[in-house]
Order: structure tokens, then sequence, then C-alpha cells
């Protein structure tokens, strides 16, 4: 708010510019400091709890965050100097603008293979949510013939470990 001679002007920003053509009294009085947040909404995941926007100064806004299926969160990016995390809650002291994401990976999962009769095998050991998985086949073994996988294959979108099992046909 700025008093201009006999009257109060409200700056519809934050900047603004004042032309003085004669003596006039000029008084500039600073209400009270607010500090933008800007809060990117990650890729994998989301952040709650504030929307972007003006803060009091001092103020202490909280946020959370969730991962979606398939991934896990992997810390906090942007203006988080001074900020802490308590309770997977972080504390954003609102003494400074900031920009603020949080980070998502994915979460590996286990392929455990079974019944492989010690052929050799080059398949994957893990696999992600992105991932989509044609496992290769293993040698044939003394007496034994591999005649596939069960499952044979890994959908993108699966989650969670998963057993394979060779299929095989006695030689006689």
């Amino acid at each position: 708010l700025v008093y201009l001679g006999s009257s109060f002007y409200q700056p519809a920003t934050n900047e603004f510019t004042v032309v003085v053509t004669n003596n006039i009294d000029f008084t500039w009085d600073i209400v009270a400091t607010n500090y933008w947040l800007e809060i990117n909404q990650p890729v994998h995941g989301t952040v709650s709890g504030a929307s972007n926007g003006w803060y009091a100064a001092n103020a202490i806004v909280q946020l959370s965050k969730v991962a979606n299926k398939g991934y896990r969160f992997n810390g906090w990016n942007g203006d988080v100097l001074g900020c802490t995390e308590l309770d997977a809650v972080l504390n954003v002291p609102m003494n400074q603008a900031r920009s603020i994401c949080a980070s998502f990976v994915t979460e590996g999962y286990t392929i455990t293979y079974a019944s492989t009769k010690y052929a050799e095998n080059t398949n994957l050991v893990s696999y992600t949510i992105e991932d989509e998985i044609v496992f290769a086949p293993l040698s044939d073994v003394e007496g034994w013939k591999f005649t596939g996988w069960q499952p044979a294959t890994i959908s993108r979108g699966s989650t969670g470990a998963v057993t394979v099992t060779a299929q095989w046909t006695q030689i006689v």
C-alpha cells in the first residue's frame, strides 16, 4: 500500500512506477513480505498439501508426496535448502521464493528362475514397470529339451516379484 499525497494506492503487482511532477509527500509502507512458491508436479507421482502461490514471510508450508504404482520417491529437488522432512512431510520455510519438485524413479522387482536344470541362463534378474521382457530360451541339457518359460513374458506395466519356471520335455 502506497500513500501518494492525500490518497492511498494499491499496486496490482509488487512492481510499479511513480512519476513525481511536483513536490509531494511520498511514503512507502511495506505491510508484509510474501514469497512465491512454485510446486512443479512430477511425472511419476504427485505433490500435495499446498498450491502455487504467494505465502507470508516465515510461514511454514507442508508438502507431501505420493509415488505412482511402480515408482518410488527419490528426493526433493529445487530450492529446498533450509527445508526439513519429518514423517514424509517436507516443511518449507517461506523465507525466500522457492520452486520445488519431488523426484520419483522406477522401482526394481526381482525375477527368480525355477527348474533351469543348471542350464546357462542369460536372462535379466530384475525389471521395472517400464520394461517389457521376452525371455530367451535355455539350451537343452543332457536328457532334457527346453520347451519354454511359464510365464513367457513380463508385460510393460507389471509390478512385483516374478518367478519364471523353465518347461522341459524328457528326451527318451
